[in-house]
This record gives C-alpha cells, structure tokens and sequence, in this order.
C-alpha cells in the first residue's frame, strides 16, 4: 500500500497536477508559502529571486543582476520546437481537457486565475 501512495503521488507531481500537493502545503504550513510559476521566473528572473529572497527574509545579492546574466541556461531544446513545430491543436485541447479541472481547483484554492493557464 505505500509503494502504490508513493507512486500516485510521484505521478501527480510527473504529470502536473500539482493542487493535491498545494493543498497538503497549505495546511502544514498555512498561507506562508511562495508559488511561483516557471514561466515568471524565465520572464523575470531578477525580480522573482528578489522576491524569493525576501519572502524567506535574506538579503539579495547585491550581484543578482551580474549572476543571472553570467548564468548558462541549461536544456533550452530550442533546436528540437524548430524542428517539432507549434503543438497541434487537437494536443492542445486533449491536455487542456485533461488539466482543466485540476487547474481550476488550483486556481480556486489560491484565489488567483493565472493558475488556469488559459493562453
């Protein structure tokens, strides 16, 4: 029986339905959590570490800015979306289908409608 718990969770983490996780944060560690999106980090790295740093109350580096600039990004696969192309449209509404529900909760759970993930 834990083997199966531990792989259902495994899985949900793998496939992205991450509002069970949420949830079980939220209550062992009330409202003091940080959620941020990958997305947000990529578009604003400097002002998410910021706000990472003083969510855990430790002062920024003053060369964050220098540090992100100098940083490599790993596994960009931008050579493999040339070749692969846009997803197809039917792929996109089997997954929106699939995570629709899941998003909605989460975005209910955290009272935020970026979490719907409608773009």
């Amino acid at each position: 029986k834990q083997w199966y718990q531990r792989r259902v969770a495994i899985t949900a983490g793998e496939l992205g339905i991450y509002v069970c996780f949420v949830q079980d944060f939220l209550e062992a560690f009330g409202t003091n959590l940080l959620i941020l999106t990958l997305e947000e980090y990529h578009l604003h790295p400097v002002d998410i570490l910021t706000t990472v740093f003083n969510h855990i109350e430790v002062s920024v580096p003053e060369d964050l800015q220098k540090f992100i600039e100098d940083s490599k990004t790993g596994n960009t696969n931008t050579g493999l979306k040339n070749e692969v192309g846009d997803i197809l449209p039917k792929t996109k509404q089997i997954l929106s289908d699939f995570y629709g529900p899941y998003n909605s909760q989460l975005a209910l759970l955290l009272q935020n409608s970026k979490y719907l993930f409608n773009s």
